[in-house]
């Protein structure tokens, strides 16, 4: 299962060495959720912040990966589940393909 992680810290941290030091870890937590092929993807904003694509096998487990994420406590993030598309266009495609067109029963002038 994909999940697209979108965040941004909220709260920077006490010090400008404890910044430095968190985003290097963040930079390291990168690496090794790649390397576990287990991030799809990792992107920043220009104006701060940036996006995750996650590969988790359960809920459960991208709750584990982002309590993980060093700058966690002092950031926020919203979660989306993906689905793949052309799995999803052909579920769309099959459950509308009985449905009749709408104007055929529609009394139209």
């Amino acid at each position: 299962m994909k999940f697209l992680v979108s965040g941004h810290q909220t709260l920077a941290a006490a010090e400008h060495r404890s910044q430095l030091n968190y985003l290097e870890s963040s930079k390291e937590w990168v690496q090794r959720l790649r390397d576990e092929k287990k991030l799809c993807g990792a992107y920043s904003f220009p104006d701060g912040g940036g996006i995750f694509i996650i590969d988790a096998t359960s809920h459960e487990e991208l709750t584990s990966i982002m309590l993980s994420f060093p700058l966690i406590h002092l950031s926020k993030f919203s979660v989306q589940p993906l689905a793949d598309f052309e799995k999803t266009s052909d579920i769309i495609i099959e459950a509308i393909g009985g449905i009749t067109d709408m104007r055929q029963h529609i009394f139209c002038p």
